[in-house]
C-alpha cells in the first residue's frame, strides 16, 4: 500500500475523512476531533483540547501520553491549545494502519481520562469546533474563527500574488542552498555510497534558497531550481572524484578539480565515473523532483480554504487574486 492506501484505510476504519487535496485525515473520533499528517514522511496525530475550563492545558500532562504509551506516540509537541505526537514508523503497511489507529484510541482515552475537552485552537471554545485546511496547514476552529482566518488567508494570499518573483535573486539562492546539498552528497559518497536522502537534501535546500531570495516559488522557480541541480549534481560528482583523487595521489583537492576526467579516463574509470554520475541523478530525481513538485502544490493550496472534518463535503473556496470575491463548487 502507499501513503495515500494507508491514508485512506485509515479514515475508513475509524470513520473519520480523507482530504486527497491536502493528505490529512480528520474528523470526529471518540468524542475529540483528531487529525493526521505527514510531516518529514512520518505520520501525526494532532489534537486541540482545554482544561476544561477552556484553559490551556498543562504541558506536562499531555507529553504524559507520549510516557505512557511510547509504542504508538512519540515527540510530542504542545503549543497552547494544540498537541501533536509523532506515530513510530512500523515496517509494514499494515502496521503503520494498526499504529495509527491505536495512536487514535489510547490519545482519546487518555484525554478523556484526564477530563480534557475538545476546542478550538484558538480561543480553547468547545462548542462547534471543527477541522479545517486554511493557508496550507490543518487548524482546529469554530466556524466563525474559520470565517476570519478564511478571509485573512485570502489577504494574505492577495498580498503574496501581488509580489513579483525575482529570478536572478532566485538563481543565487538556490546555488546557495545546492552547496548543502552537494556537501550531502560528498560526505555520503566518501563513504561509498549514494542516496537518496542526498537528492532530498538537495531539493529542500535548492528550493528554500530560491524561495528566500526570489521572494517566491512558482513554475519559474521550479524550473530555474531543476536547472541548478542538474548543473550541481555534476559539480557535486567531480568534487566527489577530486577527493578521492587527492587522497590516492596525496595532492590537494583544488589540484585534483581540474584535472579529474584526465585521470579518470587514463585509469579507465569512465564506466565507473558514469555509473557514479547516473546514480547521483537517479537519487536527486528520486528524492528532489517530489519535494520540488510537492512545495510547488504546497503553494497552490493557499489557494484553498475548506472543511475536512465532519463538514468536509462542504463547499470549498478558492482565493483568487484576480478578484475580490471567492467562488465556491459544492460538492
Amino acid at each position: 500500500m502507499s501513503v495515500i492506501s494507508v491514508n485512506q484505510k485509515l479514515a475508513t476504519e475509524l470513520g473519520l475523512n480523507y482530504d486527497r487535496e491536502s493528505g490529512i485525515v480528520a474528523g470526529f473520533y471518540n468524542g475529540y476531533h483528531i487529525a493526521f499528517i505527514m510531516q518529514n514522511n512520518l505520520r501525526q496525530i494532532v489534537v486541540s483540547v482545554s482544561n476544561g475550563t477552556g484553559q490551556m492545558p498543562e504541558k506536562e500532562i499531555l507529553k504524559q501520553a507520549h510516557k505512557e504509551n511510547k509504542k504508538v506516540l512519540s515527540n510530542p509537541s504542545v503549543q497552547g491549545y494544540r498537541a501533536t505526537y509523532a506515530i513510530p514508523n512500523a515496517m509494514t503497511d499494515n502496521g503503520k494502519l494498526e499504529r495509527s489507529a491505536a495512536a487514535a484510541a489510547v490519545l482519546t482515552e487518555f484525554l478523556r481520562a484526564n477530563s480534557l475537552r475538545d476546542c478550538s485552537e484558538l480561543s480553547g471554545r468547545p462548542d462547534e469546533s471543527s477541522c479545517y485546511y486554511v493557508g496550507g496547514t490543518l487548524r482546529f476552529l469554530t466556524q466563525d474563527e474559520y470565517n476570519t482566518e478564511r478571509n485573512r488567508a485570502q489577504s494574505s494570499f492577495d498580498e503574496k500574488a501581488a509580489k513579483r518573483g525575482n529570478p536572478v535573486a532566485g538563481i543565487v539562492g538556490a546555488l546557495l542552498g545546492s552547496l548543502v546539498g552537494v556537501l550531502a552528497m560528498v560526505i555520503i559518497g566518501q563513504l561509498g555510497y549514494v542516496s537518496v536522502w542526498a537528492g532530498l537534501v538537495m531539493g529542500v535546500c535548492v528550493a528554500k534558497g530560491y524561495e528566500l531570495l526570489s521572494g517566491k516559488f512558482d513554475f519559474v522557480g521550479l524550473v530555474c531550481s531543476l536547472l541548478v541541480m542538474a548543473v550541481m549534481v555534476y559539480f557535486g560528482n567531480q568534487l566527489d572524484w577530486a577527493i578521492t583523487i587527492a587522497r590516492a595521489y596525496e595532492a590537494n583537492v583544488f589540484d585534483a578539480f581540474p584535472v579529474v576526467n584526465e585521470v579518470v579516463k587514463a585509469n579507465e574509470l569512465l564506466p565507473v565515473y558514469y555509473r557514479n554520475l547516473g546514480l547521483y541523478y537517479l537519487a536527486t530525481l528520486i528524492g528532489a523532483i517530489p519535494t520540488l513538485i510537492g512545495l510547488l502544490k504546497h503553494q497552490q493550496l493557499l489557494t484553498v480554504s475548506y472543511p475536512i472534518g465532519p463538514e468536509a463535503h462542504e463547499s470549498v473556496v478558492y482565493v483568487s487574486s484576480d478578484d475580490d470575491t471567492d467562488s465556491e463548487d459544492d460538492e
